[in-house]
């Protein structure tokens, strides 16, 4: 008989009713406990139930022993649906939210800076010649002016930040799909005395004819100060877009004689 009752609790796990929340029972469906064990990401992914068995041991013929109450457990995993609404998503109330380092808001304090909105251009100007577009396979310079340093003083989450920012990098976008980047575009002399020269700094050619819109993104490095404390960082803004479509096509000579019309 003493080996029925065990057997009997257990097979009896299976027909207990799913606990309610993840705290203690009040008693009143003979649990005693619940727990969970969760991951890193706070998700439940286990539920330990636990009900009051009782287990009866002593010396054999009735010498003598004790009687005791022995929690019997059994754990179900998320997958199982009896106990999914223990396995809803379990955030960590009382883990109070990282503070951000000074590094991370001088990053955040880089938005409120007052950058110069630049414009890409390209050289030479399509509008300059009697087609009012380039050609297909003539080189192009990307040009855009190089503006000056820049320092502020800002507030960023209660702190006093100096920052610096100087323009390091332009990467010029084509309207299909290409990029080119350089550290300092060049304007395009106007005396070329070959007008077939490659730009020497941010240069193209287009294969295709079309009509693209060409698109700037500079980089800027931010040198901060703040609480005795200094770094760097990259900061790319919202890039800007020429106002001005760019057509490219194709030109074909015609042969004529002497003589004709």
């Amino acid at each position: 008989m003493s080996l029925l009752i065990p057997l009997l609790l257990a097979a009896s796990l299976s027909c207990w009713p799913a606990p309610v929340g993840l705290l203690p029972s009040d008693g009143n469906d003979g649990y005693t406990n619940t727990t969970t064990s969760t991951s890193a990401d706070g998700n439940t992914v286990g539920v330990t139930v636990e009900q009051s068995g009782t287990t009866t041991s002593g010396g054999s013929g009735g010498s003598g022993g004790s009687t005791g109450v022995t929690p019997l457990s059994r754990k179900y995993a998320c997958t199982d649906s009896r106990w999914q609404s223990l396995c809803a998503p379990n955030p960590r109330p009382n883990t109070p939210p990282r503070k951000p380092t000074t590094a991370e808001i001088a990053r955040q304090a880089a938005a409120q800076l007052t950058l110069p909105a630049v414009i890409p251009t390209v050289q030479p100007n399509p509008a300059d010649n009697e087609w009012d577009m380039l050609a297909v396979g003539f080189p192009l310079w990307l040009y855009a002016p190089v503006p000056a340093p820049l320092s502020q003083t800002l507030t960023q989450s209660g702190l006093t930040l100096t920052l610096r920012a100087t323009p390091v990098w332009f990467t010029f976008g084509l309207g299909n799909g290409a990029t080119v980047s350089c550290a300092r575009p060049q304007a395009r002399p106007g005396n070329l005395a070959d007008p077939m020269t490659p730009a020497p700094a941010c240069g193209y050619v287009y294969l295709d004819p079309g009509v693209y819109t060409i698109s700037l993104a500079l980089t800027w490095r931010v040198d901060w100060t703040a609480a005795g404390l200094s770094g760097s960082f990259e900061h790319t803004p919202p890039g800007t877009v020429s106002p001005e479509p760019l057509p490219i096509g194709e030109l074909h000579a015609v042969i004529t004689t002497a003589g004709d019309d």
